[in-house]
């Protein structure tokens, strides 16, 4: 359980550093489009990869990931990053940046909804006075729209700390093997190994409840802390 606990975190925290700046920045980029037709495109495109289910998606990663005919490799090989193929599903070390790349290629788009829902709510007039003002589009979209956004950026992390004990089932199901176990192995992975795999009921309940109150716990805690610094929490 102690390996768990480990992948668990450092999975989570990886995502975080990565999945949220890079989704904001996609979506403050996004909304500064102004070619109506080509946003609409890169918004159907970037929302597909949603829809797709944890089973095609592992099948579709596998193929792209491969090392023999995988695009992934035959990129950075043209490239010259690598001048050998990389098995990236049967490495230990990267299997934590292959898993949360993954994910946010998965959820990127969909990630943007609510982010762009808020924004369309700014007022406009705040935009023009800027734009009077002198501020450039970089300004105004740190200065007006990144501002504005802070509400549901600290909600969605809120949420997100309290779903940490969850992180990675899907992947580690779809994804682990014997040779990235020991870097796959979550803690929603072992309990799905304790109680179907093992039958040991009684036991995976056990851990199952002990998650779900520190799931709790996490939640209330990471509400309290963002209410502290700008009381912008749940509740």
């Amino acid at each position: 359980m102690g390996n768990a606990v480990i992948n668990t975190v450092c999975i989570f925290v990886i995502s975080i550093l990565i999945s949220y700046p890079v989704t904001i920045l996609f979506t403050l980029f996004l909304n500064e489009v102004g070619n109506i037709y080509f946003k609409k495109i890169v918004q159907t495109i970037s929302y597909l990869p949603h829809f797709i289910s944890w089973t095609i998606m592992a099948v579709i990663l596998n193929v792209m990931l491969s090392p023999s005919e995988g695009v992934i490799n035959m990129l950075l090989t043209s490239l010259g990053l690598i001048d050998t193929p990389i098995a990236f599903l049967a490495r230990e070390d990267l299997y934590w940046v292959t898993v949360v790349l993954s994910s946010l290629w998965k959820n990127l788009g969909w990630s943007t909804i609510v982010y762009l829902a808020v924004i369309s709510g700014i007022d406009q007039t705040l935009y023009e006075s800027a734009k009077i003002d002198g501020a450039g589009r970089f300004a105004r979209m740190w200065y007006i729209t990144l501002p504005s956004l802070s509400g549901i950026i600290c909600i969605n992390l809120i949420l997100s700390v309290g779903s940490m004990t969850g992180t990675g089932f899907e992947t580690s199901f779809f994804l682990s093997n014997s040779l990235n176990y020991s870097r796959s192995n979550t803690l929603s992975y072992y309990v799905y190994q304790l109680g179907l795999q093992r039958a040991d009921f009684s036991y995976s309940t056990a851990v199952g409840l002990l998650l779900s109150c520190v799931s709790a716990t996490l939640m209330l805690t990471a509400n309290k802390v963002v209410n502290k610094i700008n009381g912008k929490g749940l509740f």
